[in-house]
């Protein structure tokens, strides 16, 4: 299914843009899709590298600490080096204007 959709060129992107289409005898949304599809197979197989990247590094650390003991030996250890009265935030919610989450601290706090 085709969609329209509005974008600003720069002077110089445009102009190429203009210079080819003559050239070619193609028109120029044909070139712009075809410009658009290369970029975003191009990007989608990098992402994709990138978020199995990611994935390999959280099963490779949840092989390391499967229950996330160090992780938690860590938390731990850094709040009770902070102390209650080091910490600026302690005890304070993070404010919100979402009804939804207001409402939700209302029944938590109930």
């Amino acid at each position: 299914m085709k969609r329209a959709s509005t974008f600003r060129l720069h002077q110089n992107v445009q102009a190429g843009l203009d210079l080819i289409s003559q050239l070619q005898h193609r028109p120029k949304n044909k070139l712009v899709n075809e410009a658009v599809a290369e970029y975003v197979a191009r990007h989608a197989l990098q992402t994709d590298e990138a978020l199995h990247d990611v994935l390999q590094r959280l099963k490779s650390y949840q092989k390391a600490d499967p229950d996330f003991e160090q992780a938690i030996d860590s938390f731990v250890d850094t709040e009770a080096s902070c102390g209650k009265h080091q910490d600026p935030a302690e005890g304070q919610s993070a404010p919100s204007s979402s009804p939804v989450t207001q409402r939700l601290r209302q029944l938590l706090d109930a």
